[in-house]
């Protein structure tokens, strides 16, 4: 094993890689069709691959409703030769895994040979289980492949980042000084995977200085070692920003003006409970940053007291790194103020560094004073199995709906199992409108606009304004729904949709929310029940509390909307909504079925 290749390795982490991700999608017992905003960047490719630009809509704005310029054209690309993406798109992404995992047990294994002094054998086995413990993660493995979403791509890039500056700091690696062409290669594509690139490209770049620097190369001359790969960073920013204000009139992606609050005040309070509920699934983060601290105090004064101390500089210098990286990658999700996913999404790119400071700990911590080679060696085993029982507990929540959280905004987090059953119910749904309206296409509003807008073919106005301009650039404050908070009603009465979908997901699946959805695909109209009324209201109140900010209790909103089921003549499938009363006049022109609730709203 001590002389493992680089593809005997990448074999094994693509068995492991692409096992774990089957196995994630199978606890979660729904078919491969990633989140629903996985879903919104088929929906672009989709358009792109058919040759109408980066647009929501065919023939619609031109609008930046995604957040990675880089995933989108490689889903765009993937469309072009195939109308079922997904299998692709997983394969890609566990490719893009196995490729960073492999680059961390090389990493690894070079770091255990020097601070630990293992033999290539035992160093080798060790990096392989050490990977695997932070890699094979739950956490990890859904947002890096089965969510289809950009974070593979972002955790693979950003993680072999963090290798290149923390390889110039080991000697064992054997990879030459001065030009580095990985690293120039990957901080500039960082720039087009995902907007915190604007932080982390700096970091690195200016970490990349100081591990120059810490090697014993002359100040200037490190920084003129990474004067290309500042360059080029700084060009594509440029160059991306250029093409942003060209074709989008945006300085920055919709996505952000939909989701920002405008006032950090707002922001932190939720990102501190967002980091609080990951450290709390996820301990060994917390005691990785705190024992980083620890071990980086222990190595100045290593330092101090031992002159002739071999590669204590640059050990030292490579945990200030990791430091470095650690409190960037626990603030950056703070300032952001967290997301609304479950299993920690903004926490995993840098998750893996843990399994590093697992290795730095060993060196710095139990050095010689206070144990041998062997203890040193011994305690990196013994991280690597307490990672693995910590770090794979979370497998057991995949199978259930949700699983309760402290500090989340509803003392719960979904899992997968209920983020891909809404892509899949909501791709069902606009299949069914597809069907049901085959030749005049209503618009149709729509809070979750993913899944329902890869399956209908008509306008969709996305009412939470990602992939709308005007509701994402609305002024109203940002209060309600985690970064959902865009909606303004005067926004939507100027957009008027034909149809409001207040259907998060399928009604079909009522025992597993605690709402009603009262809107959606019926085999009947759910208007005769007896409890109808009682259920609409219900439902009404926990959209307007939560998203529509008082909509559906306005009384323009009664005069110019109404719900109704509705169905071609002879029909299989009514569509239950709020529908325009001039909707609702046309469809009667088309010959549709129309029935009306017992009470008009």
């Amino acid at each position: 094993m001590s002389a493992t290749t680089t593809s005997v390795r990448l074999a094994i982490f693509l068995v492991l890689v692409g096992s774990a991700a089957w196995l994630a999608q199978w606890l979660s017992s729904v078919p491969l069709v990633g989140y629903d905003d996985a879903n919104i960047f088929l929906v672009y490719a989709r358009n792109i691959a058919d040759g109408h630009g980066f647009v929501y809509n065919v023939g619609g704005e031109r609008v930046e409703g995604f957040t990675s310029v880089a995933w989108v054209l490689i889903c765009a690309a993937v469309m072009k030769v195939t109308t079922h993406p997904e299998p692709v798109l997983a394969t890609i992404n566990v490719i893009l895994v196995a490729a960073a995992a492999a680059a961390l047990a090389r990493y690894l294994k070079d770091l255990c040979t020097q601070v630990t002094a293992m033999a290539g054998r035992e160093a080798e086995v060790v990096a392989i289980a050490l990977t695997a413990a932070v890699m094979l993660a739950p956490g990890y493995i859904v947002w890096s492949t089965v969510s289809l979403m950009d974070s593979g791509l972002w955790c693979a890039t950003l993680l072999m980042c963090a290798l290149c500056v923390l390889r110039i700091l080991s000697p064992a690696a054997g990879v030459p000084r001065g030009a580095r062409p990985g690293f120039l290669v990957l901080v500039t594509l960082l720039v087009f995977v995902r907007p915190e690139a604007m932080v982390w490209g700096p970091v690195l770049l200016a970490l990349a200085v100081f591990a120059e620097w810490s090697t014993g190369r002359p100040f200037r001359e490190s920084i003129r070692a990474n004067v290309t790969p500042a360059l080029a960073f700084a060009a594509a920013v440029a160059a991306q920003t250029a093409f942003r204000l060209s074709y989008f009139g945006d300085w920055l992606p919709n996505t952000y003006y939909a989701k920002a609050s405008g006032r950090l005040s707002d922001r932190v309070p939720d990102g501190i409970s967002y980091f609080a509920d990951f450290v709390i699934f996820n301990p060994a983060f917390l005691v990785a940053l705190v024992v980083a601290v620890f071990a980086l105090a222990a190595g100045f004064r290593r330092m101090r007291a031992e002159s002739g101390w071999a590669d204590g500089r640059q050990l030292v210098a490579s945990q200030a790194c990791v430091l470095a990286m650690l409190l960037v990658a626990v603030v950056v999700p703070v300032v952001e103020g967290g997301d609304h996913f479950g299993l920690s999404r903004m926490y995993q790119p840098l998750w893996p560094l843990v399994a590093v400071q697992a290795v730095h700990a060993a060196g710095l911590l139990a050095g010689p004073s206070r144990g041998s080679p062997r203890g040193r060696q011994l305690t990196v085993h013994g991280i690597a199995v307490l990672l693995c029982l910590i770090g794979w507990s979370m497998w057991t929540v995949l199978p259930q709906l949700s699983y309760g959280a402290h500090y989340a905004p509803s003392g719960a987090w979904n899992t997968p199992r209920l983020e891909m059953s809404i892509a899949q119910d909501m791709r069902e749904i606009g299949a069914s409108f597809d069907h049901v309206f085959p030749g005049y296409r209503p618009s149709v509003g729509v809070i979750v606009a993913g899944g329902f807008a890869l399956g209908y073919h008509g306008a969709t106005i996305d009412l939470m304004g990602l992939n709308n301009v005007a509701m994402g650039h609305s002024t109203t404050p940002r209060v309600g729904f985690r970064d959902h908070a865009a909606f303004d009603p005067a926004v939507f009465y100027a957009l008027a949709p034909d149809i409001v979908l207040l259907s998060l997901w399928s009604p079909q699946r009522p025992d597993w929310f605690g709402f009603p959805m009262m809107s959606g695909v019926f085999d009947a109209p759910p208007e005769p029940t007896a409890s109808y009324l009682q259920r609409r209201t219900a439902s009404m109140d926990g959209f307007d509390s939560g998203i529509l900010k008082g909509l559906l209790h306005q009384g323009r909103m009664a005069a110019e909307y109404r719900w109704a089921s509705v169905r071609p003549a002879g029909g299989d499938v009514w569509v239950h909504a709020v529908f325009s009363r001039a909707c609702l006049a046309r469809l009667a022109d088309l010959g549709y079925e129309i029935t009306y609730p017992i009470r008009a709203s």
